[in-house]
């Protein structure tokens, strides 16, 4: 099967995985072991310092011991309520825990102390897992009039239109990412989608085309849709 383009854009709390590394299997290695016990001093003669417990909580997180990460952002926030990075940390622990509930009411806190663009992709992400498609989008239109040049946002945004049937509005920002990146295969790809299901055929003829033009491999994959794609454009 020839490859397909999804463009995921995992915006989801960039700092904090990037600052991470998220690829440790589960389970307290020594090194890690050794780590959370020297912040367990600092925590025990430095109590009211939530660095420490936020520290202490990156660790576990790494370690994919959520219950125990979420229960150090919590201690932190107790102590410093305005935290920001704590607040940021405990929303995608909760959602890497699977609880949405408790997730969503972090992100709120985290927006109604300082609305940030990523900070509402996030949640609207947050939103789209949990298949509240209107939600999402509602925070991603959020997320661009804040922050309007980045085109990651646009390609998002476009995706959960697409998800929700609004094929107008996703080719739409699939054209804003076009309009600044010419050669993106994916927002192309993703475009000519969005025109052949919402009946624009002569749109998705030329978008499929440029898409094999630009990745050869494309053409047995959208043989089919391209043959009936130029049918429908003849007659429009």
């Amino acid at each position: 099967m020839h490859k397909t383009i999804i463009y995921l854009f995992f915006v989801f709390i960039i700092a904090f995985i990037s600052s991470l590394n998220t690829g440790c299997d589960k389970g307290l290695d020594q090194s890690s072991i050794d780590s959370i016990n020297k912040y367990t001093n600092l925590i025990n003669q430095y109590p009211q310092d939530p660095f420490y417990y936020v520290t202490r909580g990156d660790i576990y997180f790494v370690n994919q011991e959520y219950l125990s990460a979420a229960q150090d952002y919590d201690a932190a926030l107790n102590i410093d309520p305005f935290n920001l990075e704590a607040l940021r940390k405990l929303a995608v622990t909760y959602e890497r825990m699977d609880k949405y509930a408790e997730s969503l009411k972090e992100y709120n806190n985290l927006i109604a102390l300082y609305p940030a663009a990523d900070d509402y992709i996030n949640r609207g992400l947050l939103h789209e897992k949990y298949k509240n498609l209107p939600m999402a989008i509602a925070d991603y239109d959020r997320a661009i009039a804040l922050n309007p040049e980045n085109i990651n946002y646009y390609m998002i945004r476009g995706n959960a239109l697409d998800k929700a049937g609004n094929y107008q509005r996703s080719s739409q920002d699939y054209s804003e990412v076009i309009k600044r990146q010419p050669n993106n295969l994916g927002a192309i790809l993703n475009r000519g989608n969005a025109f052949y299901n919402g009946g624009n055929f002569r749109g998705a003829v030329v978008d499929f085309e440029k898409v094999i033009l630009l990745d050869p491999s494309y053409e047995g994959d959208l043989k089919e849709k391209l043959q009936v794609a130029r049918i429908n454009a003849q007659k429009q």
